[in-house]
């Protein structure tokens, strides 16, 4: 959405512009369309009018027409009669007739023209519209390919073992787990904080982490890579007692972390973990850690 958030303004500013410019461009039409349409209908002015020489100057009426000159004979009498007219009147009235059969066929061409190009507006605004939203479908689909892309791509740091490895010589036992990269590209600024906690009550809630400990940076995990952090259990270290508690899963031992890291992509990344030894889980002869219901997410 941040490149639609830069687009759509300049997007918004551009319909309103195209509105303008269309709306203006109707408008235009329709005024010329008025004029023409009022000038066909204006009556001509012979400029004879009023003129007492004129009058007295025309030549003497010719024979009477078998029609009232304000009215148009039928198509083949005003064709036939116009063809044979002899005097200079009878002329005048052809004309005129011509002149104003002249005048209907171009307003109804200048009508047919002016809807035509309404039509062929609102076709543009149609075509304008589906560009815009086809431009407009296809970032939203690049967006979505690229966020897709990165999902399948990125890293997936997460737990792929854990063990309790008896150490002989101290007479303790440490905790390894191996943390193992699940995705496709390396994985950066990789910190790996691991914590125990040993209680007789489960916990189904957040554990906060050991500030005595020290979190330790592996780097750069590449693609199908592990790493393994070690946990000593000796400081301070678990009695007999504790031990043989764990044993019958009357006490728990929690093994519980995170790793933080940033993928290729520049994004920081996270995963929680949380394992266990003893309460309800089933106690492996390989002290192999179980995966907990709780306190396990990621990024």
């Amino acid at each position: 959405m941040g490149i639609l958030s830069g687009v759509r303004p300049a997007m918004s500013r551009s319909y309103r512009l195209s509105y303008l410019v269309i709306g203006g461009f109707l408008i235009a039409i329709l005024c010329l369309a008025s004029v023409a349409l009022g000038q066909t209908d204006k009556p001509k002015d012979s400029g004879e009018r009023g003129n007492p020489a004129a009058e007295r100057a025309k030549p003497p009426d010719p024979v009477p027409l078998p029609f009232a000159e304000d009215q148009k004979p039928p198509a083949r009498d005003y064709e036939s009669l116009c063809e044979s007219a002899t005097e200079p009147k009878e002329r005048d009235l052809c004309q005129q007739w011509r002149m104003a059969e002249a005048a209907k066929k171009q307003a109804k061409w200048t009508k047919r023209q002016f809807w035509a190009t309404v039509v062929e507006v609102f076709f543009l605004i149609g075509a304008v519209g589906a560009a815009v939203w086809a431009a407009l479908a296809a970032t939203k689909a690049v967006g979505v390919a690229r966020e897709t892309a990165e999902k399948e791509l990125r890293a997936y740091l997460n737990v792929a073992d854990g063990k309790l490895i008896p150490v002989h010589t101290g007479n303790y036992i440490r905790a390894h787990i191996a943390i193992q990269n699940f995705g496709q590209t390396p994985a950066y600024d990789v910190v790996n904080l691991v914590s125990a906690k040993y209680t007789t009550t489960p916990i189904t809630g957040d554990i906060p982490p050991d500030e005595d400990r020290e979190p330790g940076g592996q780097g750069v995990v590449g693609p199908t890579s592990a790493f393994t952090s070690i946990l000593p259990l000796k400081d301070p270290s678990l009695t007999a007692e504790q031990w043989k508690m764990l044993g019958a899963g009357t006490a728990i031992l929690y093994i519980y972390g995170e790793v933080t890291y940033r993928d290729a992509y520049g994004n920081d990344q996270f995963t929680r973990y949380r394992l266990m030894y003893g309460g309800e889980s089933e106690i492996a002869e390989d002290m192999t850690l179980a995966i907990c219901a709780k306190g396990n997410e990621a990024s």
